[in-house]
């Protein structure tokens, strides 16, 4: 995906470098809470997904996490080295990486909490997703739940400690 300015012009940048490697496997978005496949303006997905799955709860506030752990449950997903699309940033872009380049530390702070306190909402409901189809599936899901399970509660753990550390900081820089 290429970056454009608010009159289409090119910012010289795309969401990630189509020439390196990028590491979109299943593991790395459930231990880390993302990978290269999540990048919600950007992805594209089967029918299947929707019609297996259903889209994802509103509450977590966005798709760009869940429909690629839902294609991976599925058939898996795949990061393509070619940006397919142009992404125009502007004052009122919603996305958390996005904002955080434009703020100050203690904004930064904040936009941070957001986005560590959504990926711990993701985490919970893969887990609770994953559990739900071991059990009702077990034959498909039981193994893969054996392997992605734990990675998911290392993003649990590591989620929480990145929002108390945050919160740590903003009381500090509040004194």
């Amino acid at each position: 995906m290429l970056y454009i300015d608010d009159h289409s012009n090119s910012i010289g940048r795309t969401a990630r470098d189509c020439s390196v490697d990028a590491d979109d496997s299943f593991e790395t978005l459930a231990r880390d809470g993302s990978n290269a496949c999540c990048f919600g303006a950007s992805t594209g997905f089967e029918r299947q997904i929707y019609s297996t799955f259903g889209l994802p709860p509103p509450y977590l506030g966005a798709f760009d996490i869940m429909l690629p752990f839902y294609a991976y449950l599925l058939k898996g997903a795949r990061f393509i080295h070619k940006p397919l699309l142009r992404y125009r940033v502007h004052a009122g872009n919603t996305s958390l990486s996005l904002a955080a380049e434009k703020v100050d530390s203690a904004d930064k702070l904040l936009v941070n909490e957001r986005a560590f306190h959504g990926h711990l909402m993701h985490a919970v409901f893969m887990q609770e997703e994953l559990d739900r189809l071991s059990q009702t599936m077990p034959t498909r899901y039981a193994q893969l739940a054996s392997r992605i399970g734990p990675l998911l509660k290392i993003q649990i753990v590591e989620m929480a400690k990145k929002l108390v550390k945050t919160r740590i900081e903003l009381h500090a820089l509040n004194r």
